[in-house]
């Protein structure tokens, strides 16, 4: 009974012990991770972060010293007396130069940004930081701004803010340079303290830019559904109430009282407040009453021992990851799908072999997984009734079943672009939903099981399509070994370049009979974080990921890969010549898949696409080993419909004579029956009368698939009623050859180790040779890669035309095009407000030129404003010949229901200097001359240029969706007032047959120009 009595008196005090978030184990953590990472930075590449403080005045932290570590406080109050010297005395730790600039409280503005400036320019430093608050005569706002995101390691820049306001800074190609300290310390303790945060409730009390805002929105877009409050907030504790996470930075000590906290919450307190103190004269408090909400919740943070000094352990992350940003290396920290291993690969792309480090997006936690993903839409093309059971078992969830196209589906040309149309529109739906989540870059580690083998192992990885070629006679690294067939291209290409997403199911492979690239991380499973594990529809077994991104595993992965390169190996393996050129990748399934990605690459780069940085460069697939004993080698037959089969066969056999072979038809006979003899060929076939086995000898092919191959071709091309399937197993082939008119060949299996040894010595095999794994083994939709840059002027140029006029909306839409003149040739366009190269917010009117890249005729009818006058017709000059059109009124290759493929985008210039060269037409002067409208003299007269806006917003600033649909970035509003947004408006005045996107906050910056696009469309 003592013991028990004993146990109960102690046992509540270990329960609140672990309720408490320790802030000041994981910040040494954290410093520690720091301390180790910038040693490496300095071993490796000769580079010092080096951190610059900013303090005007003196900045004494007093009594928060013992929040800090209060076991030396006698010590540092002797060294340190201020923010700035512990801010510096950390970076030392940590292995980082640190200088302070200290000045007086009557510097003067220029002064101190001159200071900014030159510190800007200075290599050896990587971060700058200004301690506040600032004196009254100073401009904060300026002073902040003129840090430039590059260096801004307080991430309060409005670049970087702005982008942590977007997709919580994680969206694609719109990634902050730095994140805000007090809101990422935040997120570095509820991921390391393993706080589930999917779907949970959070209230975030404050909402002030630094803090509240950027929590709010790194937690949404870690799936929680927030509820920011406020000053304004009326019945506060009723919110609070239901907060199953609650974040409080209102600056109120004692504001949450234990009793509004709902049982098991999650707490942190970002309160630091002074109060008095009978003993020690003041004391450090939160905002939220510890002692009262202890009991109730199920974890919270101190005060102090909480926030406050991880804030500064994120700070010197970001200096770090600064200076590795400076370098073209990897930054390190959480990602969007929580804690991530701290270290990534300090670089993704391995040019000499091809191969690039990828960055995936998953669908998000809480989605039905097993719905999400469906088999390469190739598979089943015999068997409509496959997808339509797919297709019922999906429903209305998400799936990669909607951003696909099931060649069983394939129809008329108008059907087809509908149906393009649709998957487009449903990937930018998925995209702006959140759907799919970008992920940490790494390599995916997959374990398959299918309903054969029970582990089929792979490794999902980006590989470089400039050294892949399926021309005949190839020697890239990368190189296909079915023949490729220029005629299945074109529809998939109208697919692809109108996608944003890529969804792989090309499956690679690798000769590594010693097992050195993907079995070795097998053996270290547990190092890496599991993405996801799930079984997949229909009975098609079960699927595992796991991220490899940690440096060691990517290497290990990168020197295996270049001994299976080396030219000493190849010749030995393979009996190579000097002239022939390795092999490391050769291509299993997905051929033309892959071909389509080349060809539309090769396209985008004939249109001036970035050569070395276009994420379209480099195309996602799965490398697995040959000599995995999960990787088993089908066949692939041949199914023939509408032919005379007994014609059919006599055709066969004399077409074999013809050729030189013996030929003998055993009727009756089956492939496993056959004893086979060497330099004999065996193909069966069947049909509803017929079965047997052709034995030919003499083949100058090496494989039957080949033979077939020389009679079925010009067979086909001469009986234009007949068609072909290409079918795995024999089930669908005893169903189907019931038909009377259908023709089976069956293949027999071929050597799986002699693969690419015949690949070198002979070229490429004939088509659908052979099959890796049956049909429901083959590889399933899940994982996607982004092929489109993130920023206007990319999109602008692959799916907009250059916008119509604004003219009399100007107050509205904040941008009018004005024709060229005599002292100017090129279109130009008026841009009310936006953001200049120091992140500045103006108020005046820029110009900005257009250069369109193809003009076209206009063709519609005037309208009438909002106001019953009649509009001015758009002044897109005509050219002589238009467009050819195609389906259902479009023009060919079209990217929008009004928009033409190769009608690009306006590209743009600030006034000076052209960003970059652009392919242009030449248009003779008398096709391009329009006249000037009256309104456009009243612009002209009305406004005075300013200064020069962003280069990443040159001419994008109005591009047109339709007839009626235009998008603007940024502007001043029908008040007057001025938009840090981008909307759409609605040209010819039907506001209300749109649907709304949502609106951006600071859309505009010197990298990426917009970092989202709202998605409305005319109904």
């Amino acid at each position: 009974m003592a013991t028990g009595s004993q146990d109960r008196s102690r046992s509540p005090h270990k329960a609140q012990d672990a309720k408490i978030i320790d802030g000041r184990r994981i910040a040494a953590a954290l410093s520690e991770d720091v301390r180790a990472a910038t040693s490496e930075l300095q071993t490796k590449y000769g580079v010092t972060p080096g951190l610059a403080i900013i303090e005007v005045g003196n900045h004494s932290f007093g009594q928060l010293i013992d929040c800090l570590k209060p076991e030396k406080a006698d010590e540092q109050k002797i060294n340190l007396s201020n923010f700035a010297e512990l801010k510096a005395k950390m970076a030392e730790r940590c292995g980082m130069h640190a200088q302070i600039l200290r000045f007086s409280e009557t510097v003067q503005q220029s002064r101190l940004l001159k200071i900014i400036g030159d510190l800007m320019e200075d290599v050896n430093i990587h971060g700058i930081v200004v301690e506040l608050p600032l004196p009254q005569h100073l401009n904060e706002v300026e002073i902040l701004q003129a840090i430039g995101p590059a260096k801004d390691v307080d991430g309060l820049s409005f670049s970087n803010l702005g982008r942590i306001l977007s997709a919580g800074g994680y969206k694609y190609g719109a990634e902050p340079e730095a994140r805000p300290t007090v809101p990422m310390g935040i997120m570095e303790l509820l991921l390391r303290s393993h706080v589930e945060l999917h779907s949970k409730h959070a209230v975030v009390l404050g909402r002030s830019s630094t803090v509240g805002a950027p929590i709010a929105a790194l937690l949404t877009a870690h799936d929680c559904t927030v509820t920011t409050c406020h000053s304004q907030t009326i019945n506060l504790q009723e919110h609070v109430r239901r907060a199953d996470i609650l974040i409080s930075c209102a600056g109120r000590p004692g504001l949450v009282r234990g009793d509004w906290i709902k049982p098991g919450a999650v707490v942190i307190d970002v309160g630091m407040n002074v109060v008095p103190c009978a003993q020690k004269g003041q004391r450090i408090v939160g905002d939220v009453c510890f002692q009262e909400a202890l009991p109730k919740v199920s974890k919270i943070t101190p005060v102090p021992g909480g926030v406050g000094q991880i804030s500064f352990a994120i700070l010197l992350r970001n200096v770090l990851n600064l200076a590795r940003r400076a370098m073209s290396l990897t930054r390190i920290g959480i990602g969007p799908s929580g804690h991530e291993m701290f270290r990534c690969a300090d670089t993704l792309r391995y040019p000499d072999i091809g191969l690039k480090v990828p960055r995936v997006l998953l669908p998000r936690k809480g989605l039905d997984l097993t719905k999400w993903c469906v088999i390469a839409c190739d598979q089943y093309t015999s068997q409509p009734k496959y997808w339509e059971e797919v297709k019922e078992l999906v429903g209305d969830s998400p799936s990669t079943l909607n951003l696909i196209f099931p060649e069983v589906y394939l129809g008329d040309a108008a059907a087809n672009q509908k149906n393009i149309r649709r998957i487009r529109d449903r990937m930018h739906e998925y995209d702006r939903d959140r759907i799919l989540v970008p992920q940490h870059p790494g390599f995916v580690l997959l374990d398959r099981k299918t309903p054969n083998v029970a582990s089929r192992k792979g490794l999902l990885v980006a590989l470089d399509l400039d050294m892949y070629s399926f021309e005949k006679g190839s020697q890239s690294i990368i190189r296909p070994t079915e023949k490729t067939i220029p005629e299945r291209l074109p529809p998939r290409i109208a697919i692809r370049e109108q996608s944003p997403l890529e969804l792989p199911h090309i499956l690679v492979l690798i000769d590594d009979p010693k097992k050195t690239v993907i079995e070795p991380l097998f053996e270290r499973c547990g190092d890496f974080p599991k993405l996801y594990d799930f079984d997949l529809m229909k009975g098609s077994g079960h699927l595992k990921g796991f991220h490899v991104a940690r440096s060691d595993a990517v290497e290990g992965v990168v020197r295996a890969l270049r001994a299976l390169a080396s030219r000493e190996l190849f010749e030995e393996r393979y009996g190579a010549s000097k002239d022939q050129d390795v092999i490391l990748f050769p291509v299993g399934d997905g051929n033309h898949s892959l071909a389509t990605a080349k060809q539309c690459w090769e396209n985008l780069k004939k249109k001036g696409a970035d050569p070395e940085n276009h994420p379209a460069r480099h195309a996602l697939v799965e490398l697995v080993n040959i000599h995995d004993p999960g990787m088993t080698f089908e066949p692939i037959h041949r199914l023939v419909f509408n032919v005379d089969v007994k014609n059919a066969l006599a055709d066969f056999q004399s077409k074999l004579v013809e050729l030189g072979c013996g030929v003998q038809i055993s009727e009756g006979a089956c492939l496993q029956n056959m004893k086979a003899q060497p330099g004999h060929q065996y193909i069966e076939f069947r049909s509803k009368r017929s079965s047997g086995v052709i034995t030919i000898q003499n083949s100058k092919f090496v494989l039957e698939a080949a033979t077939l191959t020389t009679w079925l071709d010009p067979y086909l091309a001469s009986n234009t009623k007949a068609t072909i399937d290409y079918v795995h197993g024999e089930e669908v082939i005893t169903e189907m050859t019931a038909k009377e008119g259908t023709l089976a060949f069956l293949l027999p299996i071929m050597d799986k180790n002699d693969l690419v040894k015949t690949v070198v010595r002979e070229g490429v095999l004939p088509r659908k040779t052979f099959s890796m794994g049956a049909a429901d083994e083959k590889r399933f939709y899940f994982e996607c890669q982004r092929i489109v840059i993130a920023s206007p002027r990319d999109l602008a140029r692959a799916w907009f035309e250059p916008g119509p006029s604004m003219l009399e909306w100007r107050a509205a839409c904040a941008a009018v095009t004005v024709p060229k003149t005599d002292g100017h040739p090129r279109d130009r366009v008026w841009i009310i407000g936006g953001v200049n190269e120091r992140s500045e917010r103006l108020r005046s009117t820029e110009w900005l030129d257009v250069v369109p890249l193809e003009r076209r005729k206009v063709q519609r009818s005037q309208s009438e404003d909002h106001t019953g006058k009649e509009a001015p017709e758009a002044e897109a000059p005509e050219v002589q010949d238009a467009p050819e059109l195609g389906p259902e009124g479009e023009s060919k290759g079209s990217k929008d229901s009004k928009g033409s493929k190769d009608s690009e985008a306006g590209d743009g210039t600030e006034t000076g200097e052209t960003e970059e060269s652009l392919p242009t037409k030449d248009i003779p002067a008398e096709a391009a001359e329009v006249p000037e409208s009256p309104v456009a003299s009243l612009i002209n007269e009305a406004f005075q240029s300013g200064p020069s806006l962003l280069s990443a917003r040159s001419g994008t600033a109005a591009v047109r969706l339709s007839d009626a649909v235009v998008l603007i970035a940024g502007g001043v509003g029908t008040e007057g007032e001025v938009l840090d947004t981008t909307e759409f408006y609605d040209f010819d005045g039907r506001k209300d047959d749109l649907q709304e996107g949502p609106l951006l906050s600071w859309g505009c910056d010197s990298q990426f120009g917009f970092s989202y696009f709202a998605a409305s469309r005319a109904a």
